[in-house]
């Protein structure tokens, strides 16, 4: 559950922009070292990922990022797939 986009948690549509939610988690995690919804059961973990929004990785980090990578990873993190890039 910690990959699935908001709008699979919810079970609505899902097209590619979905991929790119699930690489945008990666992605954080990757950079973050762990990913920005872990709750304590999978049913909470689902719950934060269609409801919560995702804690900036610059306040997660002691090391800065670049701010175009930070903002890149964020907009594949958007809740709404029309807000998420349309292609990779």
């Amino acid at each position: 559950p910690e990959y699935m986009a908001p709008e699979r948690t919810q079970g609505l549509g899902y097209d590619h922009r979905s991929d790119i939610y699930s690489l945008g988690i990666l992605a954080y995690e990757m950079l973050v070292g762990e990913v920005p919804f872990q709750g304590p059961t999978p049913v909470e973990t689902l719950a934060m990922q269609a409801m919560d929004p995702p804690d900036a990785i610059s306040e997660r980090l002691i090391e800065p990022v670049p701010a175009a990578l930070e903002s890149i990873v964020m907009r594949m993190l958007e809740k709404d797939p029309s807000r998420r890039p349309q292609s990779m």
